[in-house]
């Protein structure tokens, strides 16, 4: 039997569709595989708290690993009581990971212990646009106004900067240099 080239598009074109559709079953069939498992205690209680909080990574990080910090802030000009979150350059008080990222802004370094409450966290170029340079007031705003207390930027995967939103998350520091 013969078939026109439209008969071998429109069969060929119901193969492509039934390969889609068995394929989208095959995933909703392992969703619920997943559902059902979670739900009916086969899972280990200790594997059910690690999705959880897989489930949020910034969360995560927000309530385990970032509690209290020591950074690095250096300046040109002493600091005699509180850090300022207003400054020459913009809003917030900026701090480094290490003494060398931090001696680029002045000859004055300070040894800080931060204990941040709830951290926005950028990743490489999501700060671009965000105010994180040189911070203007209503950035500023808008951060504190979303209950931000503190900015942190990574960049490839490294601690880059952090940025203090307010003066009480700043509990200790000491002059080094």
């Amino acid at each position: 039997m013969l078939c026109s080239r439209a008969d071998l598009l429109t069969d060929n074109a119901d193969l492509k569709h039934e390969r889609k559709i068995k394929r989208i079953l095959g995933w909703i069939f392992n969703f619920f595989i997943f559902i059902y498992i979670y739900k009916s205690k086969t899972m280990s209680d200790d594997i059910r708290k690690m999705i959880d909080k897989v489930k949020n990574f910034e969360q995560y990080l927000n309530e385990e690993k970032l509690k209290c910090m020591t950074l690095y802030h250096s300046t040109t000009q002493p600091i005699s009581g509180q850090f300022r979150i207003k400054g020459n350059a913009g809003y917030g008080a900026y701090f480094a990971k290490s003494i060398k990222d931090s001696k680029t802004f002045g000859d004055i370094t300070y040894k800080v212990k931060v204990c941040p409450q709830n951290i926005l966290i950028f990743h490489d170029n999501e700060v671009k646009g965000k105010g994180f340079f040189n911070m203007s007031k209503e950035f500023y705003d808008k951060y504190i106004s979303e209950g931000y207390d503190s900015l942190l930027w990574y960049r490839n995967g490294r601690f880059q900067e952090f940025i203090a939103l307010k003066p009480e998350i700043i509990i200790d520091y000491e002059v080094m240099y």
